[in-house]
């Protein structure tokens, strides 16, 4: 039904989007938000994180110091130890891909003379970098402020500076403090900016009280789930995401239904107030009333701008219906040793070779992430993520058969996984290969990394045996039950389990592909020492509540609910009130929603990850009998598929409106320029930067999207199915 109302109405939700684009951009209102690292340096030493020499130094601490000598207010402030050679030689700290620092070392360049901030990343609706600081010189001391815009260009080089905006304008004076401000409109394309202080004068100077803000243009946006909700949800709720807090408040919601063009419901919007990490003010419209299937559009005035969110459809079964197969199709486009017609060739045929130079097929499996390189980290979970899905929800998947080789696709990919697994496994020892890997330098089509020839010399290498094995045994034991050489299978689960171990759920699936009265009887002992183990608490509480869906009549499950009940208020209290979605305890006890990292270089990525695992866990309470559960879950689920900051689905080709450009080596394809495989889970919104729980997307049109936030990576769509399977 649901593709026949899209199909009727398809003309009426290319207007409403037409209208939704043209709504975002109101008149400016400015909305101060200091941004600036350790902005009075205060902290100490170790908070100089964010600051960065300006010329050649031996090192940070030699060229920046936090001191007590002299401060504008509080007790320290920033000493700049400028060069007094003019021209020396030593390491450059410079801005770099990703938002990130790099160094080099170089000769015959100016020594230190001045200090700055990190790049920082521009939202989209970011359209003035403001700043002012305070400095402490002498009188014969030449400084000046400088507002740097950096963009990137290509597919993999380093950010470029674009443009500078320049000032010596002096404000208010305090004893030997003067106050220097700049302000800087963005050009264009830039996608970064930072503060530059710098100096022609050959002595130290000072820095305190440093403010910065980036100031948005005014923008009202309405969030959804972009594919919309399901009739019986109780999570049907939009937000209206306003850009600063001084614009004006919204007038009644109006929830439009596109084929009868009427009205279905009104109501004010509930204010939730301005958050500051967000920089964003947020207000309620809940709908979970509306119960009729249909197309929907939201509607509201701001003054008299009238501003619409996407088109969404409200149906029964909408995720699963949406998200199923792509969810699972992705796993297909990232496969590697064979040709992927109308997207790249065969490669990686000469995988791979050991350290001592032997040569071990190795051909297959998929591609980690947006890169080439196969880690067996992820991959043996998403070898059980795919199976179980199967499992779980066969007569939905078996409908699906690309090739009609009467196999369904889902259970063919699970095959492609398990026989690159089984080529990785040690029958003697049954270690797991860790990883194929070449690193991250190689950025072109997959199939001219290497000649695709055995011995030859450009073979990848395999570093390791320190594969993660835990999911091989419940996955091969899975793959028993519905693949044609079940004997295979169940052998290996069972050589494994019996030297490995492994959590309940092996023993769970060994039962149903075996049915020993020796495992059921194995699984209700474990089971109730894992309960007694836990007493009031809820380690083992995801696989606790599998056995209890699995074995919904055993007198086990009531002590099982009474830890789901535990669970549930843990998550209850970690939900906020804008999105519904999980926080997290940061370093120092508050309340934070992305993961934190102390420095610029830092490997950190965005939350997807957590964001699916509340999900499932949520979905697993729904399913043990706690309804709230189902609703948590809905709303990480939204969160991904676009009631988020960016009004963006993490999920490509799920939805209407996605990152424009992916962490992702496809982008060398032709067919793939932007990098998006169907189905891919991006790594998601992560902080902006060390020092704040600021959310970040990269939404720039420009390659290559960040990988912190924009590249795709198994594990994400690992729980998509999870969560899916149970749905």
């Amino acid at each position: 039904m649901n593709s026949k109302i899209m199909n009727k109405y398809g003309f009426l939700q290319v207007l409403i989007t037409l209208l939704f684009m043209a709504s975002h951009s109101f008149a400016a209102v400015d909305q101060r938000i200091n941004i600036a690292p350790n902005p009075s340096f205060e902290n100490s030493q170790s908070d100089i994180i964010g600051w960065y020499p300006v010329g050649l130094t031996d090192d940070l601490p030699s060229a920046l110091r936090i001191t007590d000598e002299c401060a504008y207010q509080g007790e320290s402030s920033l000493k700049v130890l400028v060069s007094e050679d003019e021209i020396t030689s030593g390491t450059e700290y410079y801005s770099s891909f990703n938002a990130g620092e790099g160094t080099r070392q170089l000769r015959n360049k100016p020594g230190v003379h001045g200090a700055r901030t990190i790049a920082y990343r521009m939202d989209r609706d970011v359209k003035t970098f403001r700043a002012s600081a305070w400095i402490n010189a002498s009188n014969q001391q030449d400084i000046k402020l400088e507002v740097r815009w950096y963009s990137r260009f290509g597919r993999r080089r380093p950010v470029e500076l674009i443009h500078t905006d320049k000032s010596y304008q002096s404000g208010r004076k305090d004893t030997a403090w003067r106050e220097l401000t700049i302000e800087s409109m963005r050009p264009d394309s830039a996608h970064q900016a930072q503060l530059v202080i710098i100096t022609k004068g050959n002595k130290p100077f000072y820095i305190d009280d440093v403010n910065i803000d980036l100031i948005r243009r005014g923008q009202s946006l309405i969030l959804v789930d972009q594919i919309g909700y399901e009739t019986g949800s109780k999570a049907k709720f939009a937000l209206l995401q306003q850009s600063n807090q001084e614009q004006p408040a919204p007038t009644i919601f109006q929830l439009i239904q596109l084929e009868s063009q009427k009205v279905v419901k009104e109501a004010s919007w509930e204010s939730l107030g301005y958050l500051p990490d967000f920089d964003r003010t947020y207000w309620r419209a809940d709908f979970n009333d509306v119960m009729t299937p249909g197309n929907y559009v939201i509607k509201t005035k701001i003054r008299s701008n009238q501003v619409f969110s996407v088109p969404f459809v409200i149906a029964d079964s909408v995720v699963i219906e949406q998200a199923g197969r792509p969810a699972y199709e992705f796993f297909y486009y990232q496969r590697c040793g064979m040709e992927i017609p109308g997207f790249h060739g065969a490669c990686h045929m000469d995988d791979s070779v050991f350290p001592d130079g032997t040569y071990r097929d190795l051909s297959g499996g998929w591609h980690d992430a947006g890169d080439y390189n196969k880690y067996n980290g992820f991959t043996p979970e998403s070898l059980y993520a795919l199976i179980q899905a199967y499992d779980r929800k066969k007569d939905y998947f078996d409908q699906f058969d690309r090739n009609n080789d009467g196999v369904a696709d889902l259970l063919d990919e699970a095959l492609w996984g398990a026989a690159f697994l089984e080529k990785c496994i040690d029958l003697t020892t049954m270690r797991l290969i860790g990883q194929v890997s070449t690193g991250y330098s190689y950025w072109g089509i997959p199939e001219d990394e290497t000649d695709n020839k055995i011995n030859t010399g450009d073979e990848r290498p395999v570093n390791d045996w320190n594969g993660d094995a835990t999911h091989l045994a419940v996955s091969f034991a899975l793959l028993a039950k519905h693949a044609p050489d079940s004997k295979k299978y169940i052998e290996i689960a069972e050589k494994f389990y019996q030297k490995k171990g492994g959590p309940l759920s092996v023993v769970i699936a060994l039962y149903d592909a075996t049915q020993k009265e020796q495992y059921k009887q194995l699984i209700f002992d474990r089971a109730s020492k894992m309960i007694e183990a836990d007493d009031k608490g809820i380690s083992h509480f995801r696989e606790l509540a599998e056995l209890a869906i699995r074995f919904p009549e055993h007198d086990i499950v009531d002590q099982i609910k009474d830890m789901a009940q535990k669970k549930l208020e843990q998550l209850k209290n970690s939900c906020d009130k804008f999105f519904g979605i999980i926080q997290r305890g940061g370093h120092d006890g508050k309340k934070i929603y992305f993961m934190e990292y102390k420095e610029i270089n830092a490997w950190y990525v965005g939350g997807s990850m957590d964001i699916l695992d509340a999900a499932y866990d949520g979905i697993l309470l729904d399913k043990l009998g706690f309804a709230e559960g189902r609703t948590i879950a809905e709303n990480h689920l939204h969160w991904i598929l676009g009631r988020n900051p960016f009004n963006a689905s993490m999920m490509e080709g799920v939805g209407d409106y996605f990152v424009p450009q992916y962490h992702h080596r496809y982008n060398t394809l032709p067919a793939c320029p932007n990098g998006a495989v169907i189905g891919a889970v991006v790594n998601g919104i992560t902080r902006s930067w060390p020092w704040t729980d600021r959310p970040w997307l990269d939404m720039n049109p420009i390659p290559t999207g960040e990988y912190q936030c924009n590249e795709p990576w198994l594990p994400h769509n690992n729980r998509m199915l999870f969560v899916l399977s149970l749905w």
